[in-house]
């Protein structure tokens, strides 16, 4: 699974690279340029899907991240609800407390909870979903004390029988012909490991009514980095690339050129090698370089790391790599990116490790 993510982040790095190089060096319409965002947008869902891959292959452990519920509750259920006749309505408190998530898995919980409601009325209806602050002075059922978000999905179906609400949450158990009886077992499990509840509310014909309680986060909310054609980083000096995928190596020389950097590029681990020493031997030495982790049956960043520094001591160095880690400065690098990155992402990496 691990070696799957690691092409997958490499080829989504340079569609990622790609779509900002576009907007950054292009006139463009508003319509042009939310077209670009929401490419960019598919990509950052696709990269949650290799995490998603490599969640699952070490266990279900979720990858947490804190933040806002409002956008993925409204991009969930209108994709999930999307040509049915099932009416939604969405309320959330203003200042909704973020939480600490991990935004495919519990992107899951909403996905079942919305096609769970929608099966309850094939003739149509009404969904009404709501998400509110919750502060809990006293422990409620398994709950401690403490801030949280209360979300309630609500539906007008057929509502479950009062003999099966304390079996609903089980693996396998089903009422429907065609159910696989996983579908509540997975929103159970999830909210359970991101130290939520949930429980059900139902009479047989009256509809369904569901309620997760998650941890409020204690982070603040960090705005997302966007740059615009007039804030491109500017820099200056000598950066060597390696990386055995060429649509990563010409993306990042493209992006890195366009913010005043003299860049060389390298396949493998000899090839970078001979152009730290012809640098070095011309008097143009390298001030950067830019490494990846891992190259298969070659030398990668980590088996080179020893030469480069010894051939030039106070070169500056960063690691990517595709592969989950969660050190921030492996190996003796002086910092860490890990795939896919933004341009955005680059240049604020490349600045402080040569600029401070």
């Amino acid at each position: 699974a691990g070696g799957i993510a690691h092409d997958f982040n490499n080829f989504l790095t340079a569609i990622l690279g790609n779509l900002t190089l576009l907007r950054l060096k292009a006139r463009l319409s508003p319509k042009e340029e939310k077209l670009l965002r929401q490419a960019e947008k598919a990509c950052l869902k696709a990269q949650g899907l290799t995490k998603q891959l490599l969640t699952f292959a070490k266990g279900g452990s979720p990858i947490k991240k804190t933040a806002p519920l409002e956008e993925l509750l409204r991009e969930t259920i209108s994709f999930c609800l999307r040509g049915s006749q099932i009416d939604w309505h969405l309320e959330v408190d203003d200042d909704l407390f973020l939480v600490d998530i991990d935004t495919v898995q519990f992107g899951q919980v909403i996905s079942n909870l919305v096609i769970n409601a929608k099966q309850a009325m094939p003739q149509g209806g009404n969904l009404w979903v709501k998400a509110r602050n919750l502060i809990l002075k006293e422990a409620r059922g398994p709950l401690p004390p403490g801030k949280y978000v209360e979300l309630v999905f609500k539906d007008e179906g057929s509502g479950i029988p009062a003999k099966y609400l304390n079996k609903i949450f089980d693996p396998y158990f089903t009422t429907k012909k065609d159910g696989s009886g996983l579908g509540l077992a997975i929103c159970y499990s999830i909210v359970k490991k991101h130290g939520g509840y949930i429980e059900v509310e139902s009479e047989e014909g009256k509809g369904a009514l569901f309620r997760i309680y998650l941890p409020a986060s204690d982070k603040e909310r960090v705005a997302s980095p966007r740059l615009k054609q007039q804030e491109i980083f500017k820099g200056h000096g000598h950066v060597l690339v390696f990386d055995d995928e060429e649509s990563v190596r010409e993306t990042l020389k493209e992006a890195l050129e366009m913010a005043g950097f003299k860049v060389e590029v390298a396949a493998e681990g000899h090839e970078a090698l001979a152009k730290l020493q012809e640098a070095n031997q011309r008097g143009d030495p390298f001030d950067l370089a830019i490494l990846d982790l891992t190259v298969p049956g070659g030398l990668g960043g980590k088996e080179l790391l020893p030469a480069l520094k010894q051939l030039k001591p106070d070169l500056k160095t960063i690691l990517m790599s595709g592969y989950p880690t969660e050190e921030k400065k492996p190996f003796g690098f002086d910092a860490f990116l890990k795939k896919p990155f933004s341009i955005p992402e680059l240049y604020a990496t490349v600045k402080k490790v040569l600029y401070g």
